[in-house]
C-alpha cells in the first residue's frame, strides 16, 4: 500500500504585534516673562563712545564731552552740561543694552535711569515691549536688552535733569541717590555754574564718590549703595 502523504497545511503567517505605547501626555508650559539680563554691579554711566546732539547740529562722543557744552535733553530741548558724577576714560564696565524696533539703541548702566513711558525706570527693570521715547519724540518699543562691557565710563549731569543718549531719552539721575534729593543735593552747584563757575563740582566724583562722602550719604539713608 502506497503511503498516504499527510495533507500539507497552508502556512500561517504569525503577525508580530508591536506593544502599544500609552499615550504620552504632553506638559503644557507655561510661559513667564523672560528676566532681563543683569549686570555686574557698575558705576552708574554711560560708555565713552556713547554720543550725544549739539545745539549745533553735531554729534560728541562721552569721552569729549565737556562742562559748558549744550546737549539735546528730553523733549528736544538743549541744556549745559555742568557737571559730572562719573569721567574716567580708563575705566571698563558692564552696560545693559536696550535696542527698539525703530533700529535705536541705548547702552548704559544698570542703575542709571532711562524715561519709559515719561517715567523713570532703571535700565536693569526694563523689559521687553516696554516704549522708550526716541529723538523726535516718537514711542518705540524695546525688542531686546542684553549686557555688554565698554571703555569709559561717564554720567553727565545737565540743568535739566534729562539727556538724550544715542538718539534715546534718558535722566543724568541714578538709583544711588533718589532724583527728587539729588536735584536738591545739586541746587548750589547749579547756582554756582550760573554764577560762572564752570564746573562746581570739578574732578572730586571722575571716578568714584569719596569715602568720606559715600558714607554720610549712607549714614542719612540718601543714598543705599
Amino acid at each position: 500500500e502506497a503511503p498516504t502523504d499527510a495533507p500539507t497545511g497552508t502556512p500561517t503567517e504569525t503577525s508580530t504585534v508591536a506593544p502599544t505605547e500609552a499615550p504620552t501626555e504632553t506638559a503644557t508650559a507655561t510661559a513667564s516673562p523672560t528676566p532681563s539680563p543683569t549686570p555686574t554691579e557698575t558705576p552708574v554711566c554711560f560708555p565713552g563712545d556713547a554720543t550725544v546732539s549739539m545745539e549745533d547740529g553735531s554729534k560728541k562722543t562721552m569721552r569729549f564731552l565737556e562742562a559748558g557744552d549744550r546737549i539735546m535733553v528730553a523733549g528736544g530741548k538743549f541744556s549745559d552740561v555742568f557737571a559730572f558724577g562719573h569721567k574716567d576714560a580708563n575705566a571698563v564696565a558692564e552696560f545693559v543694552r536696550l535696542e527698539t524696533e525703530s533700529g535705536h539703541a541705548i547702552e548704559l548702566s544698570g542703575q542709571h535711569f532711562i524715561l519709559v513711558k515719561g517715567e523713570l525706570v532703571a535700565a536693569r527693570k526694563v523689559h521687553m515691549g516696554d516704549e522708550l521715547t526716541v529723538s523726535g519724540g516718537a514711542k518705540s518699543v524695546v525688542r531686546s536688552i542684553s549686557i555688554v562691557s565698554r571703555p569709559g565710563v561717564y554720567s553727565p549731569h545737565t540743568l535739566d535733569g534729562t539727556i538724550v543718549v544715542d538718539d534715546v531719552e534718558a535722566s543724568s539721575h541714578t538709583e544711588t541717590v533718589n532724583p527728587a534729593v539729588a536735584n536738591l543735593l545739586l541746587m548750589i552747584p547749579k547756582i554756582l555754574y550760573h554764577l560762572g563757575f564752570k564746573e562746581p563740582l570739578g574732578s572730586v566724583l571722575y571716578q568714584s564718590t569719596p569715602l568720606a562722602l559715600h558714607s554720610l550719604l549712607r549714614w542719612t539713608g540718601i543714598s543705599s549703595a
